[in-house]
């Protein structure tokens, strides 16, 4: 009991400093991302061009090496992103960790299936409605062309580095708590989706910072709440990259 205690001074002390490291290593990478795979399948259309007279830019773009290299380098980014976050802030995550208690874990977990059922729920009534699911489309192409590295990448990564980023980092920069909820669910929302999609997100993002919040700024909390969500929705992406219905 006094273990928790003390870490729970330690992370409340570390939590009147704001820390945008993670936002500022988050937009860099993201931006070399993008530029970088840009770049990439321009040259590698270049190459294609000089090779072949009939190049046809719809052919390429749907082309296994096009999907393999626009998929391989947001994965290399994200995992370079989440190896310097965990060098960064293994203590904390560690601090985190120790401070859930087994009635946090419990409320998480029915929260954790709550939020899939709204989720599904949502995805469903959109998809009826002929929604288009952007990023859940960008995902199924990058599943088809790097299986395992993409499932790695929505289910352990993102949601570590995520919500260091939108959740701790965000947090300790905003500190009225209602403000912070607010502004964290509308950025993570859109970035994710800028359509009627953006509805899914909003709930994800609410119910990822709600988690935060309620556990006393326990970034442990929102992973474990956003790796329950990803993990099954890439399950199902994994199923139906396999041809399994």
């Amino acid at each position: 009991m006094s273990d928790k205690k003390s870490d729970k001074k330690i992370v409340d002390k570390k939590e009147q400093k704001k820390d945008w490291k993670p936002i500022i290593i988050y937009v860099c990478i993201q931006a070399t991302s993008i530029f970088g795979t840009i770049l990439a399948i321009a040259i590698l259309a270049a190459i294609k061009m000089s090779q072949t007279e009939d190049f046809d830019p719809e052919t390429f773009s749907a082309s296994s090496e096009a999907l393999t290299l626009g998929s391989l380098i947001p994965i290399i980014c994200m995992a370079i992103c989440a190896v310097i976050f965990i060098a960064m802030y293994r203590k904390r995550l560690v601090e985190d960790f120790r401070r859930l208690t087994k009635k946090q874990w419990g409320l998480l977990i029915l929260a954790a299936i709550a939020v899939l059922g709204a989720n599904m729920g949502i995805s469903i009534l959109l998809e009826s409605m002929g929604v288009e699911m952007s990023n859940q489309d960008a995902l199924a192409d990058s599943m088809t062309a790097l299986l395992i590295p993409t499932a790695i990448m929505t289910t352990l990564m993102a949601p570590l580095v995520e919500e260091l980023v939108f959740r701790y980092s965000l947090g300790s920069v905003i500190k009225n708590p209602i403000v912070f909820v607010v502004v964290s669910t509308i950025i993570f929302a859109a970035l994710h989706a800028m359509n009627a999609a953006i509805v899914v997100y909003l709930v994800l993002g609410l119910a990822f910072s709600l988690a935060y919040i309620k556990t006393d700024r326990n970034v442990v909390a929102s992973i474990f709440l956003h790796f329950a969500n990803n993990l099954i929705g890439t399950i199902g992406l994994v199923l139906l990259a396999l041809g399994i219905e």
